[in-house]
């Protein structure tokens, strides 16, 4: 076993017994991570509505969170901007729908995640948000997967843009 192996089994192992994780969860993980020849984990993007989500702000980012939880907990790593990003505005008094302040970093972590998915939440065909991420990984030729969140079953689309990698 090379050191970063060694590394990332005792990091998991730190984090059971801090956060009080699951072994076989984590046994999954790591098993992963040592049949990766380049220890490179791939990374969803999670596309939810907010700025016109039915129930508002709060429980787009309660059901963001909570979607994202149960693909994690599948084995999925994701990150999601409502989920990861709500909190940030609340606590820091920044404003939830400044495009100025999220555009950014919504741009720059579309460029490092691996795939997207969209979760079929109440207003999701409506979000201009959603369509735009849609767009940007069709034509950087990334996939693109549909979730059911009631099932959690992800069905890939097939690109109206670009190449798949």
């Amino acid at each position: 076993m090379s050191t970063s192996q060694l590394c990332q089994d005792q990091l998991l192992r730190i984090f059971a017994n801090r956060l009080g994780n699951r072994p076989e969860h984590l046994a999954r993980v790591a098993a992963r991570q040592r049949g990766n020849k380049m220890n490179i984990v791939k990374v969803a993007y999670l596309a939810t509505p907010y700025a016109h989500y039915p129930a508002g702000h709060e429980q787009a980012y309660v059901d963001a969170c909570a979607i994202a939880g149960h693909l994690l907990q599948i084995g999925i790593f994701v990150y999601c901007p409502i989920a990861h990003s709500h909190g940030l505005a609340i606590h820091a008094e920044m404003g939830p729908d400044d495009m100025h302040v999220w555009a950014p970093l919504n741009a720059a972590m579309m460029s490092r995640c691996d795939y997207l998915i969209v979760a079929h939440m109440a207003g999701w065909e409506s979000s201009s948000g959603i369509a735009d991420e849609i767009v940007y990984f069709e034509t950087c030729g990334k996939p693109v997967y549909d979730l059911c969140v009631k099932t959690l079953v992800l069905s890939e689309r097939k690109l109206r843009y670009g190449t798949q990698k």
